[in-house]
């Protein structure tokens, strides 16, 4: 007499049936390896001849569709210890990073107040070159106190949304914004992980 065996069970039963090792592959010893990727960086330097002086100048004033007006009443906004207008002149991306950054670290507005007073409060600031790449500026300046001392000098990137120009942190970790001044044509740094996995 013939049995009617269910197609479910005998599915259930064939992969019940499978060794361990067929479900759980091994690996062999791994084989680290480097790959190196050579990109170019495309951008032009212009010196402010001579060093543009930045003034204090009333926010009324501020041409948006100008960076070096935009980075002008930046640093008169610190100057002034004006914390939502420092904020207002990076762009949306870069406020919320900032405002992230802040809270990891426990960071106030106080905090910033008083960092910016010691380094713009008294202190005479200038523009020293400005840079185009791509779609951005970059901008470099300087904050020096009465003896000449540089307390200090930044290179700052722009971008421009409606046009607006407006501080930001697109560029943090860019080649050209962190090696521009250092006289090397040529950098080599670890690439981010693509992936972030339990890969073994």
């Amino acid at each position: 007499m013939n049995r009617f065996i269910p197609a479910c069970s005998l599915a259930c039963t064939l992969i019940l049936s499978v060794p361990a090792s067929a479900q759980e592959p091994t690996l062999g010893m791994p084989d680290a390896r480097l790959m190196t990727e050579e990109i170019m960086h495309s951008y032009t330097v212009y010196p402010y001849q001579p060093a543009f002086s930045i003034e204090a100048r009333p926010a009324g004033s501020v041409k948006d569709d100008v960076p070096e007006s935009v980075v002008g009443a930046w640093v008169g906004a610190m100057r002034a210890g004006q914390f939502d207008q420092v904020l207002g002149y990076w762009d949306s991306e870069s406020q919320r990073q900032i405002a992230q950054r802040d809270k990891l670290l426990g960071k106030q507005p106080a905090d910033w107040v008083q960092q910016w007073k010691r380094l713009y409060g008294s202190s005479k600031v200038v523009l020293n070159h400005k840079l185009k790449y791509g779609k951005y500026w970059m901008i470099a300046y300087t904050a020096s106190d009465a003896a000449g001392k540089v307390l200090i000098h930044e290179t700052v990137a722009l971008s421009n949304s409606d046009g607006k120009w407006r501080l930001t942190l697109a560029l943090a970790d860019n080649a050209v914004l962190n090696n521009w001044e250092s006289g090397k044509t040529r950098i080599q740094r670890m690439a981010s992980p693509l992936y972030k996995t339990g890969a073994r």
